[in-house]
């Protein structure tokens, strides 16, 4: 683990634009510590070296007159160039756009009301095809957009705080967590609510448990789309401590098709994808990263403390021929951010070394076992 960044604000989400090239949101809010409420764009040049490069630093309060810091983002790109990132302001969704372009400053387009005064907005998400744009918020209300000239096209409500939401990769299907522990499935063409999602294995004990950070793989290889979600506990006991879960859906059976227990007491608080659907990667409110392998959902590594407090926000680097040499190497690099004001990334070493480096070592310990066998004889 190494530190790519260092800001002066605890940075709340992390979203990427480019093979290299990220954003970051997050600030001090309205209160008067002089921290401010900024998004940041950066480019990772160099994983070897834990190097970065800002692009554009923008002043959430020049746009916003009560200062609330942007807790949550979405990004949207053209292939012209153009960066639509929308994100939360209390009540509000502001949606920004940037020309990738050397000094190209962003421009305020549109504020949406993602909910009534008094309300916030939890999350947001841009459909993959980039016709909508779909925000929740705590007072139950799932708004879809269009991104045309972002009229509001429908409301949905759930009538319980939204705590994540997901699209899936054919821009078909929507998938909604709520505080209460449900979890609801949408269907774009009609805006019909298309159900609720149950996890059978927690049928029995669904009022323990709750649902959070769902995210669709974008993996188009398997018959049907699967999106994954952890499971925690909504009270933590001390004495008899439930795991938390980490369990992948089938998008059009809507049913479980595997899970995982955590063999640990740690409670997951943010997730990730890698873009090759190979990888999932879990930050946890101790700070510690879980990286496990998405099709058998088998743990491959955990990091410890990689953060001094939550992990707010994870991002794996897209996976490409044009980053195979910002890789050096190694299978995957996350990135992960938290209110300790870093960005700091994590390397998943490559199996095929792992497996190499674990063979000379077998090969060796059998050499020196057979040789003291042959000394003892």
């Amino acid at each position: 683990m190494s530190t790519v960044v260092k800001v002066d604000f605890p940075v709340y989400a992390i979203n990427s634009i480019a093979d290299n090239q990220f954003v970051i949101a997050g600030g001090g809010g309205k209160s008067k510590t002089g921290i401010p409420n900024v998004l940041e764009i950066f480019s990772v040049t160099s994983v070897k070296d834990s190097s970065s490069q800002l692009n554009l630093r923008f002043d959430t309060d020049s746009i916003c007159e009560n200062r609330p810091a942007p807790m949550n983002l979405s990004v949207r790109c053209s292939s012209s160039g153009q960066v639509c990132l929308a994100f939360g302001t209390d009540e509000e969704c502001a949606v920004v756009e940037w020309i990738r372009k050397p000094e190209s400053c962003l421009e305020l387009k549109h504020f949406l009301k993602a909910d009534n005064s008094n309300q916030f907005q939890t999350c947001v998400s841009f459909s993959p095809d980039g016709k909508y744009l779909v925000t929740g918020s705590d007072g139950g209300l799932l708004k879809i957009w269009s991104t045309k000239n972002f009229s509001l096209l429908h409301t949905f409500k759930t009538g319980n705080e939204i705590e994540g939401l997901s699209i899936s990769p054919n821009s078909k299907i929507l998938v909604a967590s709520c505080k209460s522990g449900k979890v609801f499935s949408y269907l774009f063409d009609n805006f019909k609510n298309d159900g609720e999602v149950f996890w059978t294995a927690v049928a029995e004990r669904q009022n323990q448990y709750r649902s959070r950070c769902l995210q669709f793989s974008s993996q188009r290889t398997l018959p049907h789309f699967s999106f994954y979600s952890i499971y925690i506990p909504k009270t933590r006991s001390k004495k008899n401590p439930l795991p938390s879960c980490l369990v992948r859906f089938d998008s059009r059976l809507i049913a479980d098709k595997k899970s995982l227990i955590n063999e640990s007491t740690s409670i997951p608080c943010s997730m990730d994808i890698s873009d090759d659907g190979v990888f999932i990667g879990l930050g946890t409110l101790e700070g510690d990263i879980f990286i496990y392998i998405a099709f058998s959902l088998q743990k491959l590594r955990k990091f410890e403390k990689v953060h001094s407090g939550f992990i707010t926000g994870l991002k794996f680097i897209p996976t490409s021929k044009r980053t195979q040499a910002l890789l050096s190497g190694n299978d995957a690099c996350v990135l992960s951010v938290s209110i300790d004001n870093k960005i700091n990334l994590t390397s998943v070493p490559s199996r095929t070394m792992i497996s190499i480096w674990l063979s000379i070592v077998l090969i060796v310990f059998s050499i020196l076992i057979g040789f003291f066998f042959i000394s003892v004889i």
